[in-house]
């Protein structure tokens, strides 16, 4: 009688740990792109990107502390801003800034774009105005329309920012 005990204690704990790993895989931590993925939430709007001279800018860091590079030509037309990943069980409206900050000035807006529906990632381009040069940042901050309480969860995940030469280089 006690071996039928033990064995069913040892499925119920397969269970319950392969139940686990199942929602670990759908995390972006579960992900092997992940360690190049960027979050945004309440406690940190808003992420940079350098843009260096050529195929990849330098490493900088972004506002939460991480490090990101935008890749592609400094002189493209768009920037392709790629949500990988959102965690918006509430649906609350998401709106997000894109705008070029040189090494000395001001940030200049670029553009702006929305998740529809705002739970969904997607791949969003913002022109980008003639206005990126080598040397700079791309910085994307994200803005919650609706109220919120700080303690419900909202994540949004950017796998890269890529400067493309054109709409046909956005698949």
């Amino acid at each position: 009688m006690w071996v039928l005990a033990w064995i069913a204690r040892s499925l119920f704990a397969c269970c319950v740990c392969a139940v686990a790993c199942a929602q670990w895989a759908d995390t972006p931590a579960g992900d092997p792109s992940a360690a190049s993925m960027q979050c945004l939430d309440l406690a940190h709007p808003s992420l940079s990107w350098a843009v260096g001279g050529g195929q990849a800018g330098a490493a900088r860091g972004g506002t939460s502390g991480s490090v990101a590079e935008a890749t592609g030509n400094p002189s493209a037309r768009f920037v392709r801003v790629d949500i990988a990943d959102v965690l918006n069980p509430e649906l609350r409206a998401l709106v997000f800034d894109v705008a070029y900050r040189p090494d000395q000035g001001h940030a200049i807006h670029l553009g702006t774009f929305s998740l529809y529906p705002s739970d969904h990632p997607g791949r969003f381009i913002v022109p980008t105005q003639s206005q990126v040069r080598a040397g700079g940042s791309i910085v994307v901050t994200m803005t919650v329309l609706d109220p919120a309480r700080a303690d419900r969860p909202l994540r949004v995940c950017v796998r890269s920012v890529t400067l493309v030469a054109s709409l046909d280089e956005n698949h």
